[in-house]
Protein backbone atom coordinates (compact mmCIF):
# COMPACT_ATOMS: atom_id res chain seq x y z
CA UNK A 1 0.00 0.00 0.00
CA UNK A 2 1.09 3.64 -0.97
CA UNK A 3 1.88 6.15 1.40
CA UNK A 4 0.65 9.60 1.41
CA UNK A 5 3.17 11.20 0.35
CA UNK A 6 4.20 8.46 -2.59
CA UNK A 7 0.33 9.12 -3.73
CA UNK A 8 1.19 13.27 -3.55
CA UNK A 9 3.94 12.68 -5.85
CA UNK A 10 2.41 10.03 -7.95
CA UNK A 11 -0.09 12.67 -8.31
CA UNK A 12 2.38 15.82 -8.68
CA UNK A 13 3.71 13.69 -11.37
CA UNK A 14 0.75 13.18 -13.67
CA UNK A 15 -0.26 16.84 -13.16
CA UNK A 16 2.93 17.57 -14.54
CA UNK A 17 2.37 15.21 -17.87
CA UNK A 18 -0.98 16.54 -18.36
CA UNK A 19 0.53 19.96 -18.12
CA UNK A 20 3.03 19.34 -20.75
CA UNK A 21 0.24 17.60 -22.89
CA UNK A 22 -1.72 21.36 -22.48
CA UNK A 23 0.79 23.49 -23.44
CA UNK A 24 2.55 21.68 -26.03
CA UNK A 25 -0.66 21.05 -27.37
CA UNK A 26 -1.61 24.96 -27.33
CA UNK A 27 1.85 25.62 -28.78
CA UNK A 28 1.41 23.66 -31.68
CA UNK A 29 -1.99 25.36 -32.55
CA UNK A 30 -0.45 28.44 -32.23
CA UNK A 31 2.16 27.63 -34.52
CA UNK A 32 0.25 25.90 -37.43
CA UNK A 33 -2.44 28.80 -37.03
CA UNK A 34 -1.17 31.23 -39.90
CA UNK A 35 -1.50 28.00 -42.45
CA UNK A 36 -5.00 27.53 -41.23
CA UNK A 37 -8.05 29.10 -43.36
CA UNK A 38 -10.57 29.03 -40.68
CA UNK A 39 -8.32 30.27 -37.67
CA UNK A 40 -11.23 30.93 -34.73
CA UNK A 41 -12.60 27.19 -35.84
CA UNK A 42 -9.18 26.25 -35.09
CA UNK A 43 -8.59 28.05 -32.13
CA UNK A 44 -11.77 26.65 -30.05
CA UNK A 45 -11.41 23.50 -31.35
CA UNK A 46 -7.95 23.09 -30.18
CA UNK A 47 -9.10 24.82 -26.69
CA UNK A 48 -12.02 22.36 -26.32
CA UNK A 49 -10.23 19.35 -27.24
CA UNK A 50 -7.24 20.10 -24.99
CA UNK A 51 -9.63 20.87 -22.12
CA UNK A 52 -11.88 17.44 -22.44
CA UNK A 53 -8.34 15.60 -22.36
CA UNK A 54 -7.17 17.37 -19.17
CA UNK A 55 -10.70 17.33 -17.65
CA UNK A 56 -10.14 13.16 -18.73
CA UNK A 57 -6.64 13.32 -17.00
CA UNK A 58 -7.98 14.66 -13.64
CA UNK A 59 -11.11 12.08 -13.33
CA UNK A 60 -8.49 9.63 -13.91
CA UNK A 61 -6.05 10.78 -11.26
CA UNK A 62 -8.57 11.16 -8.61
CA UNK A 63 -11.14 8.06 -9.56
CA UNK A 64 -9.27 5.95 -12.13
CA UNK A 65 -6.98 2.91 -11.17
CA UNK A 66 -5.69 3.46 -7.57
CA UNK A 67 -7.63 6.98 -7.17
CA UNK A 68 -5.76 9.34 -5.28
CA UNK A 69 -9.04 11.68 -4.38
CA UNK A 70 -7.08 12.81 -1.26
CA UNK A 71 -4.16 14.38 -4.06
CA UNK A 72 -6.83 16.02 -6.20
CA UNK A 73 -6.19 19.35 -4.87
CA UNK A 74 -2.54 18.78 -4.35
CA UNK A 75 -2.39 18.00 -8.29
CA UNK A 76 -4.66 20.96 -9.33
CA UNK A 77 -2.30 23.66 -7.75
CA UNK A 78 0.81 21.52 -10.16
CA UNK A 79 -1.09 22.09 -12.68
CA UNK A 80 -1.30 25.68 -12.64
CA UNK A 81 2.15 26.34 -11.52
Amino acid sequence: MRSDNDRKRLSGRRSLTLRLIYFDGLWLTVRRLPAVQYQALWMLGSFILRNMLIAAGFYAISFGVGSMKCCVWQGLSWFGL
